[in-house]
């Protein structure tokens, strides 16, 4: 089986989680991917584990992980949360950068919305096409 990341920027437009949603169902239905790494920064993460949430009680043997990049003082801590290892070892202002690294490394695709040539999205869209991940751009979509 596969898996699967995001990368997209933390005030994605409401408009492109329906572009979101035919992606990750088309990865599933016909590219075997059964996994999905997810931030937890963010409108465009909180969308991506939205549409995973609903769509596992579909596909109820997909995996879903947050991926946390810190020990968290609030409520996004969950069942499905999980702290890449080592991570405790990353100063903290390294940390999410850290845990992008690490999704990628973890993952074959990556659905990615970087309409900015800064920030992080487009760093991490850029490092998992040089890591080779079959990365998929919903702004070239658009």
């Amino acid at each position: 089986m596969s898996s699967c990341t995001f990368f997209g920027h933390a005030d994605s437009s409401l408009d492109i989680l329906p572009y979101i949603e035919a992606l990750v169902l088309d990865l599933i239905v016909n590219n075997g991917v059964d996994t999905f790494y997810i931030g937890t920064e963010g409108r465009y993460d909180t969308m991506c584990y939205k549409i995973l949430s609903d769509l596992k009680f579909q596909f109820p043997d997909v995996k879903i992980y947050r991926v946390l990049a810190y020990i968290p003082k609030d409520e996004r801590f969950s069942e499905d949360s999980i702290y890449p290892e080592n991570i405790e070892t990353v100063p903290k202002r390294f940390a999410i950068s850290w845990r992008n690294k690490w999704m990628i490394e973890k993952s074959d695709y990556a659905i990615t919305y970087a309409i900015r040539k800064f920030g992080g999205a487009y760093k991490f869209e850029n490092l998992a096409i040089k890591k080779k991940l079959n990365v998929i751009k919903i702004a070239e979509m658009l």
